[in-house]
């Protein structure tokens, strides 16, 4: 269960002379949209994020004037991951998105909606999707095959 704002505590990292802060379980997702966090890594985050928290997090991911980097590892399906894509189509500050993972299996609608979004991003300069598996097909065959 998430704590309230008052009660967030972060875990600070120094990489290449920034502070990297990661969210860990028992931290609140509401205060990052507001906060001057630049990079945010999520560790295991299957084990503690549930779908509301990652439409929490989606929406301050959009509203966030200084995210430019999250890591969102290894989660289970891309109904996961699509409200983090949905919001970095609408988001001003992210820079790089990292949400690999080995389970996910993308299909057409998904992938549309997906590229969707992120067309509409103009800050976005790094994409990474390793081990993602993406089961697309070519619009003729599609209607050829529902006909």
């Amino acid at each position: 269960m998430l704590r309230p704002p008052d009660t967030v505590t972060e875990a600070n990292k120094v990489t290449n002379g920034q502070v990297e802060r990661r969210v860990k379980e028992g931290q609140t997702l509401q205060g990052i949209a507001n906060s001057p966090l630049q990079s945010l890594t999520f560790l295991y985050p299957s084990l503690y994020l549930s779908v509301g928290d990652l439409v929490c997090l989606g929406d301050c991911v959009r509203r966030s004037k200084h995210l430019t980097r999250l890591k969102l590892p290894n989660l289970k399906s891309i109904e996961s991951y699509m409200p983090i894509l949905l919001a970095v189509g609408g988001s001003n500050a992210i820079q790089t998105l990292r949400i690999d993972s080995n389970t996910v299996s993308v299909w057409d609608k998904a992938f549309q909606l997906a590229v969707t979004s992120l067309r509409h991003n103009s800050t976005l300069r790094t994409l990474s999707l390793a081990h993602w598996t993406f089961d697309l097909q070519v619009r003729c065959e599609s209607v050829r095959k529902s006909v």
